[in-house]
């Protein structure tokens, strides 16, 4: 027989405490829950139907400790106890430490059980409160349900009001978006109901550029922040950036942004299949592109999706391909810059670690064999080896006669050409008498 999960307890009021857990898998017939208190040792044994996946303690003591065993049974059966502790109340917030014991080891849940009036925060002051939530693969959908309960939850502690706390959101994964601005919402179920809507976005973990982000776009007086109120940012992520985040936490730091961080906890364990694509290799480089190649992951790829930045910071872009394919050129890129790449494989329900590396883009074509021709005393030809790839030339040029400061003779002549010539006209005809363009 399996054993019950995911034990709960909530005070409802001074003297009754609830308990809860969420039903085995596999076939069973009732519930045994034995639960004991100290100081006392009182035990206590209670017979709950299937039904039921919960049990109203009338006589609770919220200065004593309670220990708790639930039992699956079948017949003749039971299963291992759900063991959960509730510890003596010592605010409004009670601490519940939960063990299931599972095959030899135990695995421990901590969760965060609110009293009957919930957790407030009962500080007069106001903040400006931005709160950037990791939306990525390593999150997973199911851990990004219990992020929309803790959101709740925390929206629940403030005064939410537009002359009290405001509260705005982004969610990031490859790319940052806002979910809402400061001046959004003016009331705390507003808030509470856009975080109940709040989408899982999916994608890769760009912490930094998300920083970067809010400090751009939702700290600024456009998006509702205040002149004077205390701004606040609160990032709530797995903890595994796919780019470096110091230099962004520094300049919230720097705009008096205070940044709190909160772990998720363990991310979403990946399929066994899913691993990287590997042995990542750059070819075919030039000014304005490169192609990447890479050895196929094993199992059953869907797509595989290459992000690429470049490695001074920027904004990523990223490129996605059918899990038959292992190549793809990077192009509109920016001469001599250096790009990192990470590529994914993506599965089905969930997405690889990055293979990385980076390459840098080769400089511009330049103009070779320039040469001066037909020169009159007015006028000259020049004539130079076409450039590949150029779409446009500018020409520019100015006489290297210097008169004395009491000369009267002619002041230096220069010409120019400043509009675009075609790539293919490799020789122009300039006039000295005066500046003009051709």
């Amino acid at each position: 027989v399996s054993s019950p999960r995911r034990f709960r307890a909530k005070i409802l009021s001074p003297t009754k405490l609830t308990v809860s857990w969420k039903e085995p898998k596999g076939e069973f017939e009732s519930y045994k829950v034995i639960y004991s208190t100290q100081p006392g040792g009182e035990q206590t044994e209670v017979q709950v139907s299937k039904q039921e996946t919960k049990l109203l303690i009338k006589d609770f003591d919220p200065s004593k400790e309670y220990n708790f065993k639930i039992i699956a049974v079948s017949g003749k059966q039971q299963s291992k106890p759900l063991q959960a502790k509730h510890e003596a109340q010592r605010s409004g917030v009670e601490i519940v430490q939960s063990q299931r014991t599972r095959d030899s080891g135990v695995t421990q849940e901590n969760e965060i059980s609110e009293a009957e009036d919930g957790f407030m925060c009962k500080t007069p002051a106001i903040a400006d409160i931005v709160i950037l939530v990791d939306g990525s693969w390593s999150i997973g959908r199911i851990n990004f349900r219990l992020v929309r309960t803790f959101l709740e939850n925390l929206v629940r502690a403030f005064s939410v009001e537009f002359d009290k706390t405001r509260i705005g959101l982004a969610q990031y994964s490859g790319d940052p978006r806002i979910e809402w601005h400061l001046n959004a919402h003016t009331t705390k179920e507003a808030v509470i109901d856009a975080v109940k809507n709040l989408p899982y976005k999916g994608g890769n973990t760009l912490t930094g550029l998300a920083l970067t982000f809010i400090l751009e776009n939702s700290f600024k007086p456009e998006s509702g922040s205040r002149p004077g109120v205390p701004k606040i940012g609160i990032l709530i992520t797995d903890g595994k950036s796919q780019d470096d985040v110091i230099p962004p936490a520094q300049s919230l730091r720097d705009a008096g942004i205070e940044l709190f961080a909160i772990g998720g906890g363990e991310p979403a364990p990946p399929p066994s299949s899913v691993s990287p694509p590997r042995d990542l290799k750059t070819s075919e480089i030039t000014a304005r592109s490169f192609r990447v190649t890479w050895t196929h992951a094993s199992g059953q790829v869907e797509k595989y999706r290459v992000v690429y930045y470049p490695a001074s910071g920027g904004q990523p872009d990223e490129k996605v391909v059918q899990g038959t394919e292992n190549s793809v050129e990077l192009n509109y890129l920016n001469s001599l810059t250096e790009y990192q790449v990470a590529v994914f494989a993506i599965y089905r329900s969930s997405a690889s670690e990055a293979l990385r590396g980076s390459a840098t883009t080769l400089a511009l074509p330049m103009v070779n064999d320039l040469e001066l021709f037909d020169i009159t005393h007015s006028t000259m030809r020049v004539r130079w080896k076409i450039a590949a790839g150029a779409s446009g030339l500018g020409l520019a040029g100015s006489s290297l006669y210097e008169p004395r400061a009491d000369s009267s003779g002619p002041k230096p002549e220069s010409f120019t050409a400043a509009q675009k010539k075609a790539p293919h006209r490799a020789a122009e005809e300039f006039s000295a008498d005066r500046n003009r363009e051709i």
